[in-house]
């Protein structure tokens, strides 16, 4: 299977992340988003993990686009985490989303260090950690997030949801 992570990295990156910065202007300038069509054929293969700052957005066009991961190991598929390790990603959204870890990546969904972000109508299964870890965050706004069978049962390691290092008023 194909390695689409690269590629939605590329266009993720393509959108100036300095330009969704909350000095930077009128709130109608700030971002943008990274469509991904419903494939009736498959599924987005995710081998690298995928991971956006600033006003960067990905939303499934057309319904829920899906996505597993073909690399044992991989730390998260998809991650909202801050520009240069400071506090701060903000107004990116994840949204039509159906990400399967595959019993390969350990979490499916990772929001580090951000505030003022929106995921709505994710579905999280088959990681082997956590399916949604929000990792010091605050004021982000969740709407239908399914996290079902993550973890390893038989060692009771995993869970849907982890929070840690102060997440508050999410």
């Amino acid at each position: 299977t194909y390695d689409s992570g690269p590629a939605i990295q590329a266009a993720v990156n393509s959108i100036d992340p300095l330009s969704a910065h909350p000095t930077s202007g009128a709130a109608s300038e700030m971002g943008g988003t990274v469509w991904l069509p419903v494939d009736d054929d498959g599924a987005y293969g995710i081998g690298t993990a995928v991971r956006t700052t600033y006003g960067q957005a990905i939303e499934g066009l057309g319904g829920w686009a899906r996505c597993v991961c073909i690399t044992t190991g991989l730390d998260y598929m998809f991650g909202v985490d801050s520009h240069n390790g400071v506090l701060g990603a903000r107004n990116c959204g994840i949204k039509r989303l159906m990400l399967d870890g595959a019993d390969k990546a350990e979490i499916g969904l990772y929001v580090g260090r951000s505030v003022l972000n929106v995921f709505e109508d994710i579905r999280i299964q088959d990681c082997t950690d956590a399916g949604l870890v929000l990792d010091r965050g605050q004021n982000n706004v969740f709407i239908n997030i399914d996290c079902d069978g993550n973890g390893d049962a038989a060692s009771a390691n995993g869970c849907g949801l982890r929070l840690e290092n102060g997440c508050g008023t999410n």
